[in-house]
């Protein structure tokens, strides 16, 4: 019966539990700004109520799971700064409701973010246009975390 979950800013580390798809009343999932590894695990696309996830600023690696196609009450999603890679999912086009600059209404506080990854640009369509309208400049913040980070860390 669980509606929110909210563990953010602390020091969480490991992978990103499976059985968090088993949370089916989940409203918001807020991860973000830990030290969480691994990929996004594919049991999420199970949390159909979800209506924000928010697993930036982690070390979340892999590909953008097709499940979170299924999460079609999102409002809120936000991937960025984490090391996930690859083409994202066709059908992140399902996610229609993802607010973007306030809109639509009741949005004020939310948007999409995917900046800060290391996914593959230009993407075919029918991801490449849905990604420009739900975070238009989701292509420029691609790879650059090695543009930002890998100089620092050969040091």
């Amino acid at each position: 019966n669980l509606l929110g979950l909210f563990l953010y800013n602390n020091q969480l580390s490991g992978n990103i539990p499976a059985e968090l798809g088993n949370l089916t009343n989940l409203l918001g999932l807020y991860l973000f700004n830990n030290q969480l590894s691994g990929s996004i695990p594919a049991e999420l696309g199970a949390l159909i109520k979800l209506k924000y996830l928010d697993l930036s600023g982690n070390q979340l690696s892999g590909s953008i799971p097709a499940e979170i196609g299924s999460l079609t009450e999102l409002r809120h999603l936000n991937l960025s700064h984490n090391h996930l890679r690859g083409n994202v999912p066709a059908s992140i086009t399902n996610l229609a409701n993802l607010c973007v600059m306030g809109q639509p209404p009741g949005c004020s506080d939310y948007d999409t973010d995917f900046g800060y990854n290391l996914l593959n640009v230009p993407q075919p369509e029918p991801p490449q246009s849905f990604m420009y309208q739900k975070d238009p400049d989701w292509d420029l913040t691609q790879n650059n975390f090695i543009k930002i980070y890998l100089p620092a860390i050969l040091k």
